[in-house]
This record gives structure tokens, sequence and C-alpha cells, in this order.
């Protein structure tokens, strides 16, 4: 009798530090807030309402955050489960788990 073994399932593991990249993503967050308090203030000394300058801030935020983090980790987060796709099995799931756990642990010994 012959057993045949298909390839063993092999978990899928981020191809970089995720608590590093959580670390080294600080100052781009802090940039992205800078760039919607610089867009505020410019609202603001335009004439623009307290009020518009804050949702300025936010928006502006918003987009330039979205953005660093798609330029600094969106490559090991799309490495494990790649554009349009679900996560479908325990274990990339679980990768995506330590890749965000991670992440944030950078994120809160960053200083």
């Amino acid at each position: 009798m012959v057993w045949e073994l298909g390839p063993r399932d092999v978990e899928p593991v981020p191809s970089v530090d995720a608590v590093a990249l959580g670390r080294t993503f600080v100052p781009k967050l802090a940039n992205a807030l800078a760039d919607g308090f610089d867009a505020g203030a410019n609202a603001i000394k335009s004439g623009k309402s307290l009020g518009e300058g804050d949702t300025l801030i936010k928006a502006t935020f918003h987009t330039s955050r979205a953005k660093a983090f798609d330029d600094h980790a969106g490559k090991a987060i799309h490495e494990l489960v790649p554009d349009g796709q679900e996560i479908n099995d325990v274990a990339s799931r679980n990768a995506v788990v330590n890749l965000f756990t991670g992440f944030a642990k950078g994120l809160r010994e960053a200083k």
C-alpha cells in the first residue's frame, strides 16, 4: 500500500515584524494629524467658522491617515489576505490577528 500525501498546509505568516511596523507608523500618524490641523487652521484663517475648521481637521486627518496606513502597512495585510478576499481559514485569521495585535503593541510602545 502506498500513501500519497499532499503538501502540508502552511500557516500564513506576515513578512514583517508587526511590532516594529506599528512603532514606525507613529510618526506617519502624527503627520496625518498635523495635516488635519493645518487644513483646519487654513480654513479658519480664510474666514470659515470653528465648526467648519473642525470638520476639515477630521476629514483631512481621516484621508491622510488612511493613505499613510495603506502605504505603510497595506502590503503586509494584503500578503495575508489579498484585496477583495475575505479570511477563509483559521490559519489566515490567526495570522491577521497576530499582525494587528503586534501593530497595536508597536503603536503603544512608540516614544
